[in-house]
């Protein structure tokens, strides 16, 4: 193929309506193909000794496409190629070929991958798979929470009681004499055998029976307070609040309702663990 051949077929896509990606697409085909066939033929005319060789050469001097004496690479590829030609060409006898390895060598052997044995009943399935990873997920989560759950140290105790403090004593700035503390009612039926009858323990937060006599418990992680003498467990109650609040301000859980006037009456009593 020359030049102005060349040309021609690289004309070819555009002429038939291609434009854009396709068209580049074909002509960079017709391209390779001429490169391709180009240095095939030049290759075989400087080397052809082989049989498929000669064959090519005596249908190329029947046809009179190339000069006997000439080498060149100008040549048409739509032309050269024909079925006659192509069925002159020898496939390669591979029965001839030298293994590349040795079987008897253990080193040349790879092992091949082992095929398990078990049923499909015992193969993890798609859910099972998913239930695992979700209770990883689970799992690592629950840590996580436990982690960042902040603790008070027996170091400084009288650090968190003064933040708690300042935190209370910011809400109660508004002015206003509302309620500041609800009650939270203490759930005493956790055993379904367990009713307000037959509940030998108190109904209010931080008071046990003690017989007769009330007896009030507050605890602040290592530290435990505890006093008793009480009339009624009403009285032991209301004594757990003031400790309660003026200790854990905000977040302590408390028996009764409280106003913002006497919950500063409560903390003018400073009625805390930590004196």
């Amino acid at each position: 193929m020359n030049t102005i051949n060349l040309l021609d077929k690289l004309g070819l896509p555009m002429k038939i309506g291609l434009d854009g990606q396709d068209l580049l697409y074909q002509k960079k085909t017709i391209m390779e193909a001429y490169l391709s066939a180009s240095s095939l033929e030049f290759n075989r005319q400087l080397f052809g000794i082989d049989n498929s060789t000669e064959k090519m050469s005596l249908l190329f001097r029947k046809e009179n496409i190339v000069p006997e004496d000439t080498l060149s690479p100008d040549f048409d590829l739509f032309q050269r190629f024909t079925p006659e030609i192509d069925s002159s060409m020898k496939m390669p006898n591979f029965s001839d070929l030298t293994p590349v390895f040795n079987l008897s060598k253990s080193a040349d052997v790879k092992p091949l991958a082992q095929i398990s044995l078990k049923g499909a009943s015992q193969e993890d399935t798609e859910l099972d798979s998913y239930t695992k990873i979700q209770n990883k997920y689970e799992e690592e989560k629950k840590q996580k929470s436990k982690r960042g759950k902040k603790k008070v140290d027996k170091n400084n105790i009288e650090e968190f009681v003064a933040e708690e403090r300042r935190r209370l004593l910011k809400k109660l700035e508004t002015g206003e004499n509302r309620i500041i503390f609800k009650r939270r009612v203490k759930n005493i039926k956790k055993d379904p055998k367990i009713s307000a009858y037959n509940y030998r323990g108190s109904k209010y937060w931080g008071v046990s029976k003690n017989k007769s006599k009330g007896q009030v418990m507050i605890t602040l992680n290592h530290f435990k307070e505890y006093q008793g003498g009480f009339e009624s467990e009403e009285a032991a109650a209301r004594m757990y609040d003031k400790k309660s609040i003026c200790t854990f301000g905000l977040k302590a859980k408390i028996n009764f309702d409280y106003t913002r006037d006497e919950v500063l009456s409560i903390l003018s009593e400073d009625e805390s663990i930590i004196m």
